[in-house]
């Protein structure tokens, strides 16, 4: 996918196709035939895990189409190894790829999860009378075909509800997908067009030779500046007081963004609302995410940021181009 218009929304998104660019309604404009969206994607959650955040998220924002990313990218070994440079390499992945596979198995597993978890609930609210196969008998148990193997028993787990109260957008306007947003981000979103980014607990990378593979640098914070309008935001959380304030530092270092006031990381202003309306995202992304509440069961800390994007700086006129160069000049 090279450009952002080429990106085929339809099978995420069923109900914001415009019909008359469906191939179901006819033929569709363009080399691609890429179906036409009534809206674009506005928030998007990077590594969003189980997908908790997405399902608190989807009744509260009916109105806008919300992404789940599940963090994809190639391992070293992979690339080095086909290159057929480093027998070294070669050998260790010989004997190393069973754990590979098995944490390559594992997302994609919660992926699968996550996606069918979406349908199940779409399936509940069109006809709540006929619930789904993948509803558990009880809220805290999770479908055996679609969880994945995991030795860890503090890992949490992820529920279908079987409730079937009508929520605002029925859940049609959440999606999720796998993907290597550190390289790709530009790829699926338009400039300026998301309203809202979630980085929710990633991964801390501990060791210095893996700083490089965080979710928060200065290259991907120009991405993200990219994609987020001006007045939005880009809400971190973690629980990892080193790697909170690694992210500190780095977006407070970029100059597209600022960091808001400590009554709106609180969640006592801000938001939609403007200045002095209540930030609810900030709460629920505080309780709804599965690792925000494995972190509140055990007694730990979290550290919350908020960014917002400010607006871009007018481009100088020519006449301030050939002035300011003349002051270089006659300063040299």
């Amino acid at each position: 996918m090279k450009s952002p218009d080429a990106m085929d929304w339809s099978s995420y998104y069923p109900i914001f196709v415009e019909k008359e660019s469906d191939p179901k309604y006819g033929e569709i404009k363009g080399p691609k035939k890429v179906p036409k969206m009534t809206k674009r994607v506005e928030v998007a959650d990077i590594g969003c895990g189980y997908g908790g955040l997405l399902f608190a998220l989807a009744p509260k924002m009916p109105e806008s189409l919300i992404l789940g990313i599940f963090i994809h990218y190639y391992s070293n070994i992979y690339s080095r190894e086909k290159e057929g440079n480093n027998r070294l390499l070669f050998i260790l992945h010989f004997r190393y790829s069973n754990i590979l596979l098995q944490g390559l198995e594992i997302r994609i597993s919660v992926a699968e999860f996550v996606h069918e978890k979406i349908k199940a609930l779409r399936h509940n609210q069109a006809d709540p009378s006929h619930p789904t196969h993948l509803q558990p008998t009880s809220s805290n148990d999770s479908p055996e075909e679609t969880t994945p193997l995991s030795s860890d028993a503090s890992s949490p787990k992820p529920s279908i509800s079987s409730s079937s109260t009508v929520v605002p957008g029925g859940y049609q306007n959440i999606a999720c997908l796998r993907a290597n947003t550190m390289k790709f981000l530009p790829n699926f979103f338009h400039r300026h067009q998301l309203r809202a980014i979630f980085l929710c607990f990633p991964d801390p990378h501990f060791k210095a030779r893996k700083h490089k593979a965080r979710i928060v640098s200065a290259t991907l914070n120009a991405e993200y500046a990219y994609v987020l309008r001006p007045g939005g935001k880009v809400y971190t959380i973690t629980d990892v007081e080193d790697l909170h304030e690694w992210m500190v530092e780095r977006f407070e270092a970029h100059p597209s963004f600022e960091r808001v006031g400590r009554e709106e990381e609180e969640g006592e202003g801000g938001g939609e609302g403007g200045e002095g309306a209540k930030d609810e995202w900030v709460e629920v992304m505080r309780r709804e995410t599965e690792e925000g509440k494995k972190v509140e069961r055990n007694g730990g800390k979290k550290f919350v940021a908020v960014f917002r994007r400010l607006e871009d700086p007018p481009w100088p006129s020519k006449g301030e181009d050939r002035r300011a160069e003349k002051e270089e000049a006659g300063g040299e």
